[in-house]
């Protein structure tokens, strides 16, 4: 049998009259995405090929898989997975004494806790709650206040954030008690910046009666990057009908020193909340529809608990495909990209470093661990 032609383009091991080709360079990614991607399966449940998150170096792909060196860092911000009754998926933030900010190595470990229920065929509904007077304070500013915009860019943690929520196509449900919440979701006292974007992420949000809700990123010189300004138009609409008290002040426990336009005109809740960094109250939210219902601080958890086991005694497939239209209606709606290349751009500005440095500045000095109440100056 004759020989098979040679392929072009193809060199001979043994051809010493060619050089092979020297090997590819290898691009490092941050050290929190090495984490996530060692602990995180890929292909995420849910999103299609081109949105999967493409590993960048070889790394091990078992869950929690720590190094002994850094177990003991690691473990002590692991969230907590509990299941308080059958059905029911119950994480934990375990970062009290941050607030439960959100650190990338934080979003890392939860993305994996959530991806481990996601896909745990005895697990109906999920609840996201945190640890101590918190739910989540938002973004932790100590990993952002150094990088500039392809810094900002290059880490991807607000990516992987928004795209592993998104990719469980089960209810989750957030006992927020504090700043955020994710699926469903429960919101306790503030819930600021990407705390309160977690808990827009969310299917539905039920709030404690003392929540409160602020995107303060422009107090910063930064944007919502987490979806806020898209999420947050597409749940309540650019304008909202006057329910702001006459004195033309939010009726808000600590208000903001902004005017609300009074007279029968509409009052933009939108800009207030982006532009001015201004709170309202768990009334405020439920009035304009971002909430589905109000409860008792102290019953909040249990709610939320209750409220995913109901929904596990419903038929999961269709759950599922119910809440992949809705989901898909309401992307139709929003351009996340777009957004998000303009919170990027922020890293580059002055003001935002400023921005940040002296907000850090000012907690430290204070030792970082007074809670600011809603709209207070920091």
């Amino acid at each position: 049998m004759a020989d098979p032609p040679a392929q072009v383009g193809l060199i001979s091991p043994g051809d010493p009259s060619k050089k092979p080709a020297p090997p590819l360079a290898v691009r490092s990614p941050p050290p929190a995405r090495s984490y996530m991607l060692a602990i995180i399966p890929f292909p995420l449940p849910g999103i299609p090929d081109r949105e999967t998150l493409t590993p960048l170096l070889p790394v091990s792909r078992h869950r929690f898989s720590l190094a002994p060196s850094s177990s003991s860092v690691l473990l002590a911000l692991l969230p907590e997975a509990t299941s308080p009754v059958d059905g029911v998926r119950l994480i934990a933030l375990n970062r009290s004494s941050k607030r439960n900010a959100l650190s990338r190595q934080l979003i890392a470990e939860f993305l994996g806790a959530l991806s481990t229920a996601s896909t745990d065929p005895g697990v109906k509904a999920i609840v996201i709650t945190g640890n101590g007077p918190f739910f989540c304070a938002g973004a932790d500013l100590n990993d952002i206040a150094a990088l500039d915009s392809a810094g900002a860019r290059s880490c991807r943690y607000l990516e992987d954030l928004c795209s592993g929520v998104a990719a469980v196509r089960k209810p989750v449900i957030a006992a927020v008690n504090g700043p955020a919440g994710v699926v469903w979701c429960l919101l306790r006292r503030l819930q600021l910046g990407g705390g309160f974007e977690l808990a827009l992420m969310c299917d539905l949000i039920v709030a404690a009666k003392s929540a409160y809700f602020a995107l303060p990123e422009t107090q910063r010189g930064l944007i919502p990057g987490a979806g806020g300004t898209q999420r947050l138009t597409a749940a309540v609409g650019k304008y909202m009908p006057l329910f702001f008290a006459a004195s033309g002040t939010l009726p808000a426990l600590y208000p903001p020193a902004i005017p609300v336009p009074c007279g029968g005109g509409p009052t933009s809740l939108l800009l207030l909340l982006v532009l001015a960094g201004g709170p309202i109250a768990a009334e405020e939210a439920l009035s304009c529809g971002l909430l589905c219902d109000l409860v008792d601080d102290g019953d909040l958890l249990q709610h939320a608990i209750n409220v995913g086991a109901g929904l596990g005694e419903r038929g999961p497939e269709a759950l599922q495909f119910a809440k992949e239209a809705i989901c898909r209606a309401d992307g139709l709606c929003r351009d996340d990209l777009f957004e998000r290349n303009l919170y990027y751009a922020t890293f580059g500005t002055e003001e935002k470093r400023r921005g940040v440095d002296d907000f850090l500045a000012k907690r430290n000095k204070s030792g970082g661990s007074r809670a600011q109440p809603p709209g207070a100056p920091n």
